[in-house]
């Protein structure tokens, strides 16, 4: 099975992903563009972490690789949220061709395969957990 959090992680990992949505939605509409991608991050940090600390202990393989995948999916949230910062503010100072090759709304890539990682991680842990739980 699957460690549970603690009330105190569950809350962490819920505002997390709200603060992660929050936000997404801030920058997307152009509101708040001076502190959004900040929420963003720390949403990122939240939700990642707590997710990773949750562990698996268990034999099924499966669930080993689905959690392996799912922590790379809580890095890229992470990287993108700091891609994220340095699209609005700039801080590392880079040549303008590589900060338009490789920072400028890039984010948006890392933020969609992650929600697919996400999204894929989730649905198939749950089946294999079913099936974990009916061999018992």
């Amino acid at each position: 099975m699957i460690q549970q959090l603690n009330k105190l992680g569950t809350l962490v990992f819920s505002g997390g992903a709200i603060l992660m949505a929050a936000g997404f939605v801030l920058y997307m509409v152009g509101a708040a563009r001076s502190f959004s991608p900040w929420i963003y991050l720390v949403g990122a940090v939240c939700f990642g972490v707590m997710q990773m600390i949750q562990g698996y202990h268990g034999a099924s393989l499966t669930i080993h690789r689905l959690r392996s995948i799912q922590i790379l999916a809580d890095l890229l949230f992470i990287a993108a949220g700091l891609l994220m910062v340095e699209d609005c503010f700039h801080l590392v100072k880079i040549p303008q061709l590589w900060y338009a090759q490789y920072v400028h709304n890039n984010w948006i890539v890392l933020v969609l395969i992650a929600a697919v990682l996400e999204l894929y991680t989730t649905i198939r842990m749950g089946k294999e957990l079913d099936k974990e739980a009916k061999k018992r």
